[in-house]
């Protein structure tokens, strides 16, 4: 349960590890490789190569893990960032591993989110980050009016997102199902593809980065990897618009110390790109 202001939970000062390297980076043009070589030559190698690249973070996970350990290592933050980093592969494996061609598009974000969902509860877990550190309160202003406007104006800028999308990319197939699935369609993009991403990417994610790289530079390689996703969609103008989207969804999650509003923008967003844009303006 969402809980306001938070305060049962005390946030602990900054510790930026300075060490962070090159595999982070490596990590990065990994997810970009594989949703190039899904979007651009084939989904089955694809799926294999995000594989590899999933195998390859955990087992960074278990080395730097061995090093706190051993007493090689006085921070857990290496440990908790490719731990974390591990959710963004598996979230295409899982998306392109199940077999959703036969089940109406409504179901496909359920089938896939509710897994996903439920990897980040676990992964959270046992990293051991608050309610607080990743954001999953009502942030600053908590229940006051000011508090809830400012979440409310930031998730209102969904619908001008969405707007926005369905002009930058090829426009998606009119959804012609009834307006019942619609409706259930809605619910699913805001639970899944709203709050799901935000809490993996700006929480989860977010939180080890902000430990792993610091802040400033979190900011920057949480949105690459957040845009990284969007390669296969096979536009270039739309992985700026994502990458842009993100850098300012990951800027108001620490304005605000809340993924509340930028959960609900994205949701919206998504809602109105599939379904009221095309019935709008098609």
């Amino acid at each position: 349960m969402i809980e306001s202001p938070c305060d049962d939970l005390a946030m602990g000062a900054d510790s930026t590890y300075t060490h962070a390297g090159y595999f982070p980076w490596i990590c990065l043009l990994g997810i970009a490789g594989a949703e190039t070589v899904t979007g651009h030559f084939n989904i089955h190698l694809g799926l294999i190569f995000h594989f590899i690249l999933l195998a390859a973070i955990l087992c960074r996970a278990v080395f730097s893990l061995h090093r706190l350990e051993m007493g090689i290592a006085e921070e857990g933050a290496p440990y908790h960032f490719y731990l974390s980093l591990a959710l963004a592969p598996l979230i295409r494996i899982l998306s392109l591993a199940l077999p959703l061609k036969a089940i109406p598009l409504q179901y496909w974000y359920l089938f896939v989110g509710v897994p996903v969902l439920i990897a980040a509860w676990l992964l959270n877990k046992q990293i051991g980050f608050s309610r607080r550190d990743i954001y999953l309160c009502l942030g600053k202003g908590g229940l006051s009016p000011r508090g809830v406007a400012l979440q409310l104006a930031a998730g209102l800028t969904g619908f001008l997102i969405g707007f926005m999308e369905f002009y930058v990319i090829q426009q998606p197939q009119m959804i012609t199902s009834a307006w019942g699935d619609k409706l259930l369609l809605a619910v699913f993009l805001l639970l899944f593809a709203g709050f799901a991403e935000e809490l993996i990417f700006r929480g989860v994610i977010r939180k080890a980065a902000d430990d792993f790289l610091g802040k400033e530079l979190a900011v920057v390689y949480v949105s690459l990897a957040f845009a990284s996703m969007y390669i296969s969609y096979l536009s270039l103008v739309y992985l700026f618009f994502v990458f842009g989207t993100a850098v300012i969804f990951t800027l108001i999650a620490h304005r605000t110390e809340s993924l509340l509003g930028i959960a609900l923008a994205h949701g919206l967003a998504a809602v109105t790109f599939l379904i009221i844009a095309p019935q709008l303006l098609v």
